[in-house]
């Protein structure tokens, strides 16, 4: 059995995370956006010109996943600059080869121009 397991992480143009957020719910089955749509809607109003934002989906042996973080939401712990846990859980190993799907947008540097896709 498996989870799917999706963070969401803001980067700053030199490449420092500046926030991450971990989520462990899925949408019912039909209701799915869309990572492009998804990810655009949950930085809306929160993003900053030359930033990267990045939303990640991994499916992952649900046995590899800590209880405390199934079916809920977790801000990222980060120190200088780099994502070390959730909820005090070193996660990134345990999902790094279980991804499944990615989106990227990249925040212009000038305002007013249009969003892009991160190359």
């Amino acid at each position: 059995m498996t989870v799917t397991l999706s963070i969401l992480t803001a980067e700053t143009p030199a490449g420092a995370v500046e926030w991450a957020r971990l989520f462990s719910y899925q949408l019912p089955a039909g209701h799915d956006p869309g990572l492009p749509v998804v990810l655009e809607s949950l930085t809306a109003g929160r993003r900053r010109p030359g930033h990267t934002y990045r939303w990640t989906d991994y499916r992952v042996p649900v046995e590899l996943v800590p209880s405390c973080l199934l079916d809920t939401e977790h801000e990222a712990e980060l120190r200088h600059g780099r994502i070390t846990g959730f909820h005090g859980v070193d996660l990134l190993p345990v999902v790094a080869e279980y991804a499944v799907a990615r989106a990227e947008l990249r925040e212009p540097e000038e305002k007013g121009a249009p969003l892009s896709p991160a190359a």
